[in-house]
Order: structure tokens, then sequence, then C-alpha cells
């Protein structure tokens, strides 16, 4: 039986192509398969192994990133290894929205810190856009469209 966890902690993390070959190395060496992306914003990433391999790997990330706890985890269990490799990518975000604000675009008063996205997340009205979704917005709408859009999403975090 295999363990798979999927996860995400947003953090600042450096030496990012450092902790990718460290990373790498470790999940060879305790035969762990599945993906982890490393990012200056944070870590994210679904693996699956022996729970003994799975458990030692929690602690090994915790303790290169400095954190105690994950932003947001899940465990399942597979009959079968879900995963042909292991794979530690470095990207320029964990979650890529491919939008940049400017500190005059960007509103501090509706910033969510990590546990209030996941208080946001759980209520009865959810709105989620897919990367491939999200692209097909964007396509006919200029910068401050998109911006007015996001600003509009923002605010169903009062419903």
């Amino acid at each position: 039986m295999f363990e798979v966890l999927g996860f995400y902690k947003f953090l600042k993390i450096r030496s990012l192509k450092k902790n990718k070959v460290s990373l790498q190395d470790f999940l060879i060496n305790k035969k762990i398969r599945g993906t982890i992306i490393i990012a200056s914003e944070g870590i994210n990433g679904t693996i699956s192994g022996k729970a003994k391999d799975i458990k030692s790997t929690i602690n090994r990330l915790k303790k290169i990133f400095s954190f105690t706890e994950f932003d947001n985890s899940n465990n399942s269990k597979s009959s079968f290894q879900p995963f042909h490799k292991p794979k530690v990518k470095v990207k320029k975000e964990v979650v890529p929205m491919n939008l940049t604000l400017n500190s005059k675009e960007r509103n501090l008063e509706t910033h969510l810190d990590p546990k209030e996205w996941n208080d946001l997340i759980k209520k009865k009205i959810l709105i989620l856009l897919i990367q491939e979704n999200l692209s097909n917005l964007m396509l006919g709408h200029s910068k401050s469209q998109l911006i007015q859009m996001l600003i509009i999403l923002e605010n169903f975090q009062n419903i």
C-alpha cells in the first residue's frame, strides 16, 4: 500500500537550485515519487511512497524550509504507485497566474494570509479559476480590466 500526500506551504524560499538538488537526491534515496514545485513564494506537491518514507519526507521538508506545519495537506492511499518518478521543479510561482501587480495596483486591505484563504475556501460559495479557463478569460481583455475582474472576485470573500 502506498501513501499519497498532497500539500502546499507559502513561505519565502532562497537558494532554489541548491534546495532542488538536495530534495531530488532525498526523494530518490527514499523511493518517493511524484512532483514537488519550489518557488520563491513556497512549495507545492503531490508525492507517494511507503508511509515511513512519506513521514521522513515531511520531516525533511520542514527541516529544509524551516516550518512546522503545511498550510494545507491531504493524505490518501493507493494500492499501486501512482507516479513514475520523483521530480522537483523550480518555478517562478507555486500557483502560476502570470499576473504582476505593481504596488499602486495592489490592494493590501483585501490581502488574505494563508489561514484566511483556507477559511475562505471552506465557505459554501467558492469560485475557482483553473489556469486553462483563466487564460481563456484573459483573451481580449486589457490588464486593467483583468485587475478589475480579480478585485470583483476578491469581493466574494464577504459572502
